[in-house]
């Protein structure tokens, strides 16, 4: 490793670390997507340090698992759902929350699919950053030499180039390649900085 070169310790894990550091275009980058392998490091990295995503995924499989008790309850009372509407939750005295339970009750009821209708009709969030969030947040710089490699494509960055530098952690990359990185993220491929904050 070059002196100049700082190691960035931003995972805690060797392996994730040496990855984001000497090989982010496997991390971050489009060359590798399509490879099983990188495919699976990018899922373990997601679930190991996703938060969100790993709680979205934790309450979702509590809510299916909830699902199944109320379908067990129902087959044991054969309550025949086309004629009546059974009870799942009990009533409230707030009106807010009864309007919710209305509102999952005839979800629950209205769909003899059940829960693969809930589930299939649930679609991930894209978190991804305005317009004016990336032009606050970044700048177009002029390159004076063609040492610099864009840590998206790993192309090296000519001063011909468009170059869009980010103003709090000061990576750089070709315009078009973190323009098409934040559809997806909000967040800086090298560093992991989110540019919003």
């Amino acid at each position: 490793m070059n002196n100049n070169q700082h190691y960035e310790n931003y995972y805690g894990i060797p392996i994730f670390n040496d990855l984001h550091n000497y090989f982010p275009e496997i991390l971050y980058g489009t060359r590798f997507q399509n490879d099983s392998l990188v495919q699976y490091i990018r899922q373990q990295v997601s679930n190991r340090f996703n938060l969100y995503t790993s709680a979205q995924n934790n309450y979702r499989r509590n809510q299916s698992n909830l699902f199944q008790q109320n379908q067990q309850y129902l087959q044991n009372q054969q309550i025949n759902r086309s004629n009546t509407s059974p009870v799942l939750f009990q009533s409230y005295q707030e009106p807010a929350i009864n309007s919710i339970v209305g509102v999952l009750q005839t979800m629950l009821n209205s769909n003899s699919q059940g829960e693969d209708h809930i589930i299939n009709d649930l679609q991930p969030v894209v978190i991804r950053p305005t317009q004016i969030q990336i032009e606050n947040a970044s700048s177009i710089v002029e390159l004076t030499s063609s040492n610099n490699i864009c840590a998206i494509c790993q192309e090296n960055m000519q001063p011909t180039q468009t170059i869009r530098r980010l103003n709090q952690c000061r990576h750089m990359f070709h315009n078009t390649c973190i323009m098409t990185a934040f559809n997806t993220s909000p967040r800086c491929p090298n560093c992991r900085n989110d540019i919003r904050s």
